[in-house]
């Protein structure tokens, strides 16, 4: 089968008529048509693009039209032109008009109808004066062969000769030429895409060939790279993947098509995706089209052509996420397939094909598309180093082996057929995939760099995204490589890392696995404190088998007993053991020098019984902060306020650009203490290293007296101690020594367990039987509590009683106010009961008096309508208030009386005074009426009214002889309240109804 080279040549026409006359303009004709871009509406309702042509003219030659049958479409003539510049209608008639007769014939036995006629007009002055011909050459050319095509027939004036006169015209015909182009392109595709329908459909026929099929569905795809179309082609290169993709996987169940054997053949060569040219491979090209292209052949060339449109497309992160599904689909086929491949062939082509993809993702992404960009070359990186040591592992290029003469051929056949390196465009000194994977397959100084170099990228890009457990694994890896390579120390920092974020997530099982690891690196480290305190961390795993946890644990016992330092071995508890319970025993309270008692119970986590040498509990004492004595100097910081309310948050603004650094994002205040907080890594912060539990003040420890074997399982310890000095104490750390060298160290336990020692001073109290009665003799007991001292035989007690008391002991008779004796011996904490008697004196006394409860008046009020006749009172309306002030004691004092009308604001609205004077002197009853108005509708309580004697004003007149004026002085007159009871206010709390307010209706 014969191939062309595909190559972005432009869309090839046909000129034909005056030859001369186009070659004049056609430089300025090829130029204009690519200059802006036209609408394609397509076919078919699918959606319009915009696309830019570009053009190429060959002259006329009947013998290169194509032929109808001819499915042929690169290269193919589009659209045909005819030119002249005949103005003369007498040589229209005799010779242009059979030329273009002739040049349509020939088009239509073509089956060609996509054609256009320029006739080129030169401007003259001298003419434009003239009158114009009836019929002019274009109208007859119009007239004789597009009668229904007019627009196909167009005249402009020749821009070489006038320029500015030709500019409309010259536009127009491009942008004739543009549409016409692309409406004859739009009918050629769509009866190419009927091509290659009606071949698809035939592909379960027999002869029917997928290479014949993959070209000219690729023809296709390369026309719509070609018009810019990329998204277009893609899908085409997508339809064929999928297509390929179905026979494979149909082939594992049903008979492999006969085209399918010819992938089967054993691979010879291994070259990887080459993303670097711009141009295509031609030569895998011929090899598809002979069907002598192989299984990776094929797979190479197609996804090449996916990334080349996705790279146009800018979206390089499609381009490595579709690179790892490409590499195991390929994988999985060839297993489909059973093709006979050379051990390591596989690895050397992923390694190359992950590696020309990430030097393409990094050579085509901005810092827009670099976090998304990284979501997927991460698991690239990660691809490279998984086939990068599997190769390792195959030419014994792994730290502690070194490879033999089989595996030295192994290395030569691999890198013979990786064939010849791409040299990159972007960077000449810079190697290629297949120049780095050779150089690290040469020498094992070689491949240990590259190795690590590809490890720490991985490993970097997936903590970059955030990707942590992955890394974590890459970590676990290398540091089995730092293992073989001896340097211990690095593998024991990835490991610590791992473990870290295993315990954190509660991967208990890998954390496990991690731990055994770290051991094996801390043996050979000859680390024995760190071996002992990750042995005793395996040995407490549940998920290990119990020969395992055994075996660990003789271990730690043995690796224990080599220690030279004095010091304890400190390790965290929560490996070995858990606490459960803790409870400080507390019959009523702990007073001072008394013994205090903790009872706690933990579990063990060792597979056996282990010697627990002490167990202590560090205790705390809790400072009680002293009252501030009042100052006799002032401070300016005196002045801040106390109370934190009232304090002034901080506050900090936080002004967000865009990527131009000039317009605003977002901008906002942040208040409160976290506004002072600097911005941190998620990263760093989350996955930060914890910080090591450190012992503190064991000086006022709670301990055990004995050695204690705890078993596996619960375990309850008592720790005891006597606290001299009374306060309030903390339960700090739980520390337990095992075999005498193995610290097991708590962290602060929470939540804190408290308690407080009390100081207990000699106390003395008085215990009676019953109450005391004066004038008789009654027997009490005076105990005395020693508290913290000890009371000796020759102490003295001395009572002294008030005034008309006596006490005398009850072996006595001779009574007193002054009673002193011995005390008999007290223990500290002991108590001494004294039984005395007592009698209190009871003098005569005579004592009276008298009080007097009268009401001297009544106050009552009602409500009343204005209206009268049994009418309500509504809100909004005028009201009677009737108040009767009623005199029941004939008093001489008070006749005048001021009364106050107190009314809620809310219910009622006084009108007029609401206060005034009523005289009873002649008469015991007196009655005022004011005028209200309830504000609201409802049972409202009748208004307060208030009854105050009124005392008038007193006048005194003086004569004074020295002088001739006479002066007159006096008091105002006053109120004075009465006492309580005085005044009966029979109203009160009593209740009127109130109507709503009358409709606007009722009042018209």
């Amino acid at each position: 089968m014969q191939i062309q080279k595909l190559e972005k040549t432009p869309i090839q026409n046909i000129h034909a008529g005056d030859s001369d006359l186009f070659n004049s303009l056609s430089s300025l004709l090829i130029k204009s048509i690519p200059t802006d871009s036209v609408d394609w509406r397509r076919s078919y309702e699918r959606p319009i693009k915009q696309v830019r042509l570009t053009a190429t003219f060959v002259p006329f030659s009947q013998n290169d039209l194509p032929a109808q049958a001819d499915c042929q479409l690169l290269k193919r003539p589009i659209f045909h032109t005819y030119w002249s510049e005949c103005s003369d209608i007498d040589v229209y008639k005799t010779s242009l008009k059979d030329d273009i007769d002739l040049w349509l014939k020939s088009l239509a036995k073509a089956g060609i109808q996509d054609w256009m006629i320029i006739l080129v007009e030169n401007y003259d002055v001298r003419k434009s004066n003239k009158l114009l011909p009836r019929t002019t050459v274009l109208d007859k050319i119009r007239s004789d062969f597009a009668a229904k095509h007019a627009d196909r027939c167009l005249s402009i004036i020749n821009p070489i000769k006038s320029e500015s006169r030709s500019a409309e015209s010259w536009r127009g015909l491009i942008g004739r030429i543009r549409h016409l182009m692309l409406t004859a392109y739009d009918q050629t595709i769509s009866k190419f895409q009927k091509v290659i329908k009606d071949h698809r459909e035939k592909r379960n026929e027999v002869g029917w060939n997928f290479c014949h099929y993959f070209l000219l569905q690729e023809e296709l795809a390369f026309i719509f790279d070609m018009l810019g179309l990329y998204d277009e082609a893609l899908i085409q290169y997508d339809e064929l993947d999928a297509i390929f993709t179905q026979f494979v996987l149909n082939s594992n169940v049903t008979d492999t098509p006969k085209w399918l054997n010819s992938f089967q053949s054993p691979l010879n060569n291994w070259t990887g995706v080459s993303l670097n040219n711009s141009s295509i491979d031609y030569h895998t090209r011929v090899m598809i089209a002979d069907c002598k292209a192989s299984l990776l052949d094929l797979r190479s060339y197609l996804f090449s052509r996916q990334c080349a449109m996705l790279l146009a497309l800018n979206r390089p992160w499609e381009v490595a996420q579709r690179c790892l599904t490409f590499v195991h689909d390929t994988i999985n086929e060839l297993r489909i397939l059973e093709i006979q491949k050379p051990e390591g062939s596989i690895e050397c082509w992923a390694f190359l094909c992950a590696l020309e993809v990430l030097n393409a993702c990094q050579a085509s992404i901005d810092s827009s598309q670099m976090d998304l960009c990284s979501l997927h070359t991460a698991s690239l990186w990660a691809l490279a180093r998984d086939k990068l040591e599997s190769l390792g592992k195959l030419c014994g290029l792994m730290p502690g082996s070194e490879p033999t003469s089989e595996q030295l051929h192994t290395v030569v056949y691999l890198i013979a057929g990786m064939g010849d390196s791409v040299p990159l465009k972007r960077d000449s000194s810079q190697l290629g995939p297949t120049d780095q994977l050779k150089e690290a397959l040469s020498s094992k100084e070689a491949f240990r760099k590259q190795y690590l170099y590809h490890t720490e990228l991985a490993m970097g890009t997936y903590k970059h995204v955030n990707r942590i457990r992955s890394a974590r694994l890459i970590g676990k890896e290398l540091s089995r490589f730092y293992n073989d390579l001896g340097e211990h120390q690095k593998a024991v920092a990835f490991l610590l890392d791992a473990l870290q974020t295993y315990t954190a997530e509660g991967w208990s099982q890998l954390a496990a696995e991690t731990q055994r690891e770290l051991a094996d690196c801390y043996k050979q480290m000859d680390d024995v404190e760190r071996y002992a305190k990750v042995c005793a961390a395996i040995t407490s795993s549940a998920l290990l088998p119990p020969s395992v946890r055994n075996n660990y644990l003789d271990e730690m016992l043995s690796y224990m007993k080599t220690l030279s330092s004095p010091e304890n071995l400190i390790t965290e508890m929560d490996s070995a053991f858990v606490i459960d319970e803790m409870e400080v025993e507390v019959t009523d309270k702990i007073i001072q020098d008394s013994q205090i008692v903790l009872s706690v119970k933990l579990r063990s986590l060792f597979p056996r019984p282990v010697v627990c040498t002490k167990a202590q509990a560090s205790v705390e004492e809790v400072k009680v902060k002293e009252r501030k004595k009042d100052l006799l100097k002032c401070h300016i910081s005196d002045g801040r306020p106390k109370d934190p309310c009232l304090v002034q948050l901080p506050a900090r603004t936080e002004i967000k650009l865009n990527d131009d650094k000039k317009t605003v994002d977002s901008a906002n205040v942040q208040i409160g203490s976290r506004a002072r907080q600097p911005v941190k890594r998620s990263d760093s912060v989350k996955h930060r290293k914890t910080s090591v539990t450190t012992k503190g003040d064991f000086g006022l420890a709670l301990s055990t007296s004995d050695e204690i074997v705890l078993q596996p399982g619960l375990n309850e310890l008592t720790l005891v101690r006597r606290l001299e000095q009374p306060g309030y104490y903390k339960i700090g750390q739980l520390s337990m020594l095992v075999e005498k060298k193995m610290e097991f160290l708590s962290p602060i336990i929470e939540p804190r367990l408290c308690f407080a020692v009390a100081k207990s001073q000699p106390k003395i109290t008085l215990n009676c039987t019953r109450d005391l009665l004066a004038g008789l003799v009654q027997r009490i007991t005076l105990v005395i509590s020693s508290g913290r001292v000890r009371i000796d035989p020759d102490s003295k007690l001395k009572l002294r009683t008030s005034k008309g008391l006596s006490v005398w002991p009850a072996t006595q008779s001779k009574a007193s106010r002054e009673l002193e004796f011995s005390l008999p011996a007290c223990e500290p904490f002991g108590t001494t009961e004294i039984e005395l008697q007592v009698m209190a004196e009871l003098p005569p006394k005579r004592d009276s008096s008298s009080m007097e409860h009268k009401t001297l008046f009544t106050v009552s009020s009602r409500v009343e309508s204005t209206g009268g006749g049994g009418e309500f009172c509504r809100a909004g309306s005028m009201c009677h208030l009737c108040l009767t002030v009623t005199r029941l004691q004939n008093s001489a004092a008070a006749h005048q009386l001021m009364y106050e009308v107190l009314a809620d604001q809310a219910m009622w609205a006084v009108c007029g005074r609401t206060a005034g004077i009523v005289t009873l002197e002649h008469q015991d009853r007196q009655s005022v009426t004011m005028d209200v108005m309830p504000l609201t509708s409802g049972y409202l309580p009748l208004p307060v009214v208030r009854l105050s004697r009124y005392i008038p004003a007193q006048v005194d007149l003086k004569n004074d002889v020295s002088r001739k004026n006479d002066l007159s002085t006096g008091v105002g007159p006053r109120l004075e309240p009465f006492s309580p009871g005085q005044v009966y206010n029979a109203s009160k709390a009593q209740q009127v109804h109130i109507l709503p307010a009358a409709p606007l209706s009722e009042t018209y």
